[in-house]
């Protein structure tokens, strides 16, 4: 089961953040981890050293940044893409945890979800 995410200035919602809290995930946020303003992959660089995963609504750029990574040989925490403005607060909650549940830490290694 995953429970650390990192939150980037993308998808930094204060209902999503204390949503996730509530139903236990340890979150990171770029505003809380000193990040904000930080390209993207300075950023996933720093969910790596601290084995986050990366939740983020930026899909274009990460789906892109991860192709470069996989083809580098580069690994990264795990990549969970959240389309902007689909799905409400409870929805985008349900389906993290549901993430969540399908994958270890491990597991969710250099996969883009």
């Amino acid at each position: 089961v995953i429970t650390d995410l990192y939150l980037d200035e993308d998808s930094m919602d204060d209902d999503h953040i204390a949503g996730l809290r509530n139903i236990g995930f340890n979150v990171s946020t770029a505003l809380e981890s000193g990040t904000l303003g930080w390209d993207d992959e300075p950023q996933l660089e720093y969910c790596n050293q601290r084995g986050w995963v990366m939740v983020t609504h930026n899909i274009r750029h990460f789906k892109a940044i991860n192709t470069q990574w996989m083809m580098l040989g580069k690994e990264h925490s795990g990549i969970v893409l959240v389309p902007q403005q689909r799905f409400s607060v409870g929805e985008e909650l349900r389906r993290l945890t549901r993430v969540a549940d399908l994958y270890t830490a491990d597991q969710i290694k250099n996969q883009l979800v």
